[in-house]
């Protein structure tokens, strides 16, 4: 006699066939498994926590603090965005594009068309003797071809 999900299986020798199976009733009832509660939010007005906003001083930040565990990243999230593009334009282009990975607010903001000036400052600065972007390549994408073993 074997017991499987709740099942008792019996096994019964006959003369013709060596064995024969026979099922019988489930031993006993198992309670439902339990779920977790799904935790959802009272106000559905609630603005992304990713949106780009301004600080006390009108200054732009790269996202708002939200109520989840903060990073190593924190603060570099709540720098105003014009002091992060100076930071951003005196690193390496491989440095910023690894920074670029670290996170999707800030991925959000080194990846969009308007940081193309950041891009070309950080590799005219670090590497003057590369030549420019081609046409067909953004930024992010000629410095991840030049610097990174990475095939796309």
């Amino acid at each position: 006699m074997v017991t499987t999900r709740g099942k008792q299986v019996i096994y019964k020798e006959s003369a013709s066939t060596g064995r024969k199976r026979s099922t019988q009733a489930k031993l006993k009832e198992e309670p439902p498994s339990k779920k977790r509660k799904s935790v959802t939010s009272s106000s559905s007005t609630k603005s992304p926590s990713n949106t780009t906003e301004l600080d006390a001083n009108g200054s732009q930040l790269i996202s708002k603090v939200s109520k989840r565990k903060q990073g190593r990243l924190a603060g570099v999230m709540n720098m105003p965005i014009d002091i992060f593009a100076e930071t951003c334009s005196h690193l390496h282009p491989l440095d910023l594009l690894h920074l670029a990975w670290a996170s999707k607010a800030i991925r959000r903001v080194l990846m969009s068309e308007t940081s193309k000036p950041i891009w070309k400052t950080a590799r005219k600065n670090q590497v003057p003797d590369l030549p420019e972007c081609p046409n067909v390549l953004t930024e992010p994408q000629y410095t991840a071809l030049v610097f990174t073993t990475i095939c796309q």
